[in-house]
């Protein structure tokens, strides 16, 4: 495996620091003369490297030059396409839409006004609707004793009827004795076929009440549920404010370090130019071999110095990305940051702090979301005290059957 190989296969893995090391141990051991003649090539690997994080451990130049063209059309959460430059207020504007933690706390202020919405509900009157249905199965021996009953009512109340008349009348009988008979029994067997083996029963209730008096439970209820959607509310905006306040920090950083890298860059070509100034004058004579190692420790710090800076930068762009909400994870290479700007008069100007106390006071979403927890447990204790006083309900009711 050659030095490239490995050294791409390394950087392709996140391992840049273990290749800077490889090449630097290679530069110290190995006898080549002029060591700093791999630099150029390691340089251009570590650009790879970079091109290509998601990449596989072997992957060709063009295949990376290829990835990163699609990485710059790629969208932001599948609904932005981000600028060639990249300012401040543009990343703070997706990250305020994309960032998931913006959502939840969306997500809870509509559940507090929810609440104030079931809070305003108790003032209104209750009306419940009741309705039930029964079936019941007589056992078989009172069934059987109701459909005798039922056969021999008849024709027993005919015959004793009969029979008081017969002794009424002197032994005579008012009617024929025969068909009366035979009309009662068949009466008797129509009752007996009526006689039911189960029982159905419905019933229909409404009921409506309302809560004169319940202590003021209502009333605290409602102002819990109230300064529940305020603190919620400024629950929001103090997580957009550390969302904004974390994205700026890291914007900045990121200038910082390209700034860093500008600075680098100028020394290591400025070390460069007294490098070979220091060799020319040690190959006529008028040089010496500490001012050519001199200023060869300070051109490799000044390398140094921008791969570190170069590091910086790479962690503030992934760490912008996810403030931003990207689902990839990182910034395509073809969007870059604006550089820092020359600071003005009134930039390096103190603020006043009395004013800036004040305002904070008055503002800070995370003191306003103290004040409205407070306020909201002051409700809840009113709420709870108000069960020490009596409840006056009115009621009215209707029944069917």
């Amino acid at each position: 495996m050659s030095l490239r190989t490995y050294l791409r296969r390394c950087l392709a893995w996140q391992c840049r620091s273990h290749a800077v090391l490889t090449v630097s141990l290679l530069a110290a051991v190995l006898p080549w003369p002029g060591a700093h003649t791999l630099e150029p090539e390691v340089a251009e690997v570590i650009v790879l490297g970079e091109a290509s994080q998601d990449a596989m451990p072997v992957q060709s130049e063009s295949a990376t030059q290829g990835d990163n063209v699609d990485m710059a059309i790629a969208p932001v959460a599948d609904t932005h396409y981000l600028p060639e430059l990249l300012d401040l207020e543009t990343a703070q504007a997706i990250a305020l839409e994309d960032n998931p933690g913006i959502g939840i706390a969306i997500s809870r202020v509509d559940q507090a006004r929810e609440r104030v919405r079931q809070a305003q509900a108790r003032y209104l009157p209750s009306v419940d609707v009741t309705y039930s249905a029964a079936h019941i199965r007589l056992a078989d021996s009172t069934v059987d004793a109701a459909r005798g009953n039922a056969l021999r009512s008849p024709i027993n109340n005919y015959l004793r009827s009969t029979f008081n008349s017969f002794i009424t009348s002197g032994g005579e009988l008012r009617s024929p004795f025969l068909p009366g008979l035979v009309q009662n029994a068949l009466q008797g067997m129509a009752s007996r076929s009526q006689v039911r083996s189960s029982m159905d029963s419905y019933s229909t209730s409404l009921m409506v009440s309302y809560v004169l008096f319940d202590g003021f439970a209502r009333k605290f209820n409602r102002l819990s549920a109230e300064y529940g959607v305020l603190e919620h509310d400024a629950a929001l905006a103090e997580t957009q404010r550390l969302l904004l306040d974390a994205l700026a920090q890291t914007y900045y950083d990121a200038q910082l370090a390209q700034a860093n890298i500008d600075i680098a860059e100028a020394d290591q070509a400025y070390n460069e130019r007294l490098l070979r100034e220091a060799e020319i004058r040690r190959q006529v004579g008028t040089g010496s071999l500490s001012d050519v190692l001199n200023f060869e420790v300070q051109l490799r710090a000044a390398k140094s110095e921008r791969l570190r800076a170069e590091r910086t930068l790479e962690q503030a762009r992934i760490s912008l990305a996810a403030l931003m909400g990207m689902e990839s994870g990182h910034l395509p290479e073809a969007v870059q940051l604006l550089r820092l700007e020359p600071e003005h008069e009134m930039d390096m100007q103190l603020p006043d702090v009395e004013t800036g106390i004040a305002y904070a006071l008055d503002y800070r979403p995370d003191i306003l979301l103290e004040q409205y927890g407070r306020k909201r447990s002051e409700a809840l204790v009113g709420q709870r005290q108000a069960a020490y006083y009596p409840r006056v309900t009115a009621m009215a009711s209707q029944d069917a059957h």
